[in-house]
């Protein structure tokens, strides 16, 4: 804060050439200098409040960039292990499908041998039908007289 130059002579020059009393207006001027000093001490002190406060906020506001700075890191490492999980939740879903489309070729041979065991069966008992005829009917027409 700058002082404001004060010429006392003059101000009493030009109260006294107003007609005032030398000796009023050697108080008129002592008393406006010391309220000059006065507001220019105040807002000094103002001032240096304004700094102090200032320095306050300016520590508080780099502690808050500080722990913004924390967060972000923080934000960023939680970032990088979604992305790992995600790739291993794809790598995952793609063994999923492969043991499917197994499961379901697997299903398709499955149904296949079933398919042919019962044709086996089927024929083996036409066969067995057969034998059985084949054996049974030489007692039938013995006990028929055929």
């Amino acid at each position: 804060m700058t002082t404001i130059a004060f010429d006392t002579h003059r101000f009493i020059g030009t109260l006294r050439s107003a007609g005032i009393e030398e000796k009023h207006a050697t108080a008129f001027s002592t008393a406006f200098f010391d309220a000059q000093r006065e507001l220019e001490s105040s807002a000094k002190d103002d001032e240096v409040d304004l700094k102090m406060e200032m320095g306050a906020v300016g520590k508080k506001t780099d502690e808050l960039e500080t722990r913004i700075g924390a967060v972000e890191t923080r934000m960023g490492a939680v970032e990088t292990r979604m992305d790992a999980l995600e790739t291993r939740m794809g790598a995952v879903e793609m063994k999923i499908d492969k043991m499917e489309m197994k499961m379901e070729a697997f299903r398709h041979e499955i149904r296949a041998e079933i398919g042919a065991l019962n044709s086996k069966i089927e024929s083996l008992r036409w066969m067995l039908l057969l034998i059985a005829i084949i054996l049974v009917a030489p007692s039938v027409r013995g006990l028929l007289g055929f």
